[in-house]
């Protein structure tokens, strides 16, 4: 896998992640008629499938233990380079969720990095 084209990935990634949608979306509510119609709008879910594919990739490339011939090194990169900065973007969706609206599976998706990345020494200190 080549080093630029993950750095472009991750840096979009992160930046549709760290992305501000706006105090309308965001703002506390606790009416069933505004939550789905805030599940289901696009920045929303952009948000959420940004995080899956993060949550995918952690899964398969972040352990070097693991690694096929062709991603050799990909572990390493990734743990280096954009492990910690992810690990913060999800720490905050998480924080953030206590006071504002965060949509159902980008919380489920930040907990479950955060918990992955616990596993790893590297990540937890």
């Amino acid at each position: 896998m080549d080093e630029q084209h993950l750095e472009t990935w991750m840096t979009f990634l992160k930046q549709i992640l760290d992305r501000n949608i706006g105090d309308d979306l965001e703002s506390p509510t606790s009416e069933r008629l505004t939550i789905e119609s805030r599940q289901r709008n696009i920045f929303w879910l952009n948000k959420k499938q940004a995080a899956r594919v993060i949550d995918k990739f952690m899964f398969k490339y972040s352990d070097p233990r693991f690694e096929r011939a062709e991603n050799k090194g990909i572990a390493n990169v990734y743990q280096n380079n954009y492990a910690i900065p992810f690990l913060e973007t999800f720490l905050k969706i998480i924080i953030r969720q206590r006071e504002k609206f965060v949509h159902v599976k980008l919380y489920y998706f930040s907990l479950r990095y955060v918990f992955r990345a616990l596993k790893y020494q590297s990540l937890a200190q």
